[in-house]
């Protein structure tokens, strides 16, 4: 007996949160998006003003968004906030989820409370990863910046990265 519609869009969406949850390759992210339609990602915090304008197309975009984040972060756990929402004849599954992000330079951690909507084609691939930041703004990784608490971090044997900022991360 085929599974039901539900049972694989769990299937699918478990299996891409475990990619996500070990940090696996673009290359292998890619293979849970649709190549029979352009798949779209989006990644904004709640209030932003214009989330359209932050939307990517194509894998090519997706492929990009993956390597950006494996350059500069590494995710160190996603933990489900409630269960997924699931629409089998949409096929959209909407989860919100805690996400603890890691600086790679720093070593510096901090945690983005996320909803996010995944839509799927009929082959049970992602067309739509829509990701908005429900936590502050600067939780967001595309606004994020590793800073120290410590406003002289050569003073305790620390180090200055590169890609320095204005948000205190924990």
């Amino acid at each position: 007996m085929d599974p039901s519609p539900v049972q694989q869009m769990c299937t699918t969406v478990d299996a891409f949160r475990d990619a996500l949850c070990t940090n696996r390759s673009s290359a292998q992210l890619l293979e849970f998006f649709s190549t029979s339609q352009a798949p779209i990602i989006q990644h904004t915090p709640a209030d932003c003003v214009n989330p359209l304008g932050s939307r990517l197309v194509g894998l090519n975009a997706v492929r990009s968004y993956f390597d950006i984040q494996a350059t500069h972060w590494k995710r160190d756990h996603i933990g489900l906030r409630g269960l997924p929402q699931l629409n089998p004849e949409t096929r959209t599954a909407v989860l919100d989820a805690s996400v603890v992000w890691v600086w790679r330079c720093s070593g510096r951690r901090w945690t983005e409370d996320v909803n996010c909507t995944i839509t799927l084609d009929d082959d049970m691939k992602i067309t739509s990863f829509i990701v908005r930041t429900e936590s502050s703004p600067e939780t967001c990784p595309w606004m994020a910046k590793d800073v120290s608490r410590d406003p002289d971090p050569w003073a305790k044997g620390g180090s200055r990265c590169s890609n320095r900022g204005s948000i205190a991360i924990l």
